[in-house]
């Protein structure tokens, strides 16, 4: 990597890390309550997992943030997996 590519190839490698970084940490979380690695929650559960927390949020009733957060809690999640 020349001189002028490496500041992008820094914020690409900071980027990369920040994102490996929380998905260990959502992985962590949900160790707790199911046998998941990162490579298991990534590919298996990460897209399936936001829309069934996202969705009921997005259609913006108050029954929708509690099932929100009683599937939150059976996953062990906290609001900072859910948001970052």
């Amino acid at each position: 990597v020349g001189f002028p590519g490496f500041p992008q190839w820094l914020g690409k490698r900071s980027s990369q890390g920040k994102k490996q970084r929380l998905l260990s940490e959502t992985a962590m979380h949900m160790r707790q309550r199911t046998m998941v690695n990162t490579s298991t929650l990534r590919l298996d559960y990460m897209c399936t997992l936001r829309d069934a927390l996202l969705k009921p949020l997005l259609e913006g009733r108050k029954e929708s943030v509690l099932d929100t957060i009683e599937l939150m809690d059976a996953y062990g999640l906290s609001r900072d997996d859910l948001f970052e």
